[in-house]
């Protein structure tokens, strides 16, 4: 059917990297910037999630509320 060729040229030569990119290597390599990025960006997410648990709950204590059964 068909054939595939891999070429080690193409997938995976990573040598050349430096000499094409060279502003890779004063990039912040102790990994301040990616540190920062992720404890700020899990604030958000856990006041996210902590305001929809308590959505839920106080939807879910409406719904099942045995003394409010209007059925």
């Amino acid at each position: 059917m068909y054939e595939f060729t891999w070429r080690c040229e193409l997938v995976g030569n990573f040598s050349s990297l430096n000499q094409d990119f060279p502003e890779l290597a004063t990039l912040d390599s102790s990994g301040k910037i990616v540190h920062d990025a992720l404890a700020h960006g899990f604030d958000l997410v856990l006041l996210y999630g902590g305001f929809g648990v308590w959505i839920l709950a106080l939807m879910s204590y409406k719904l099942f509320n045995p003394r409010n059964s209007d059925r």
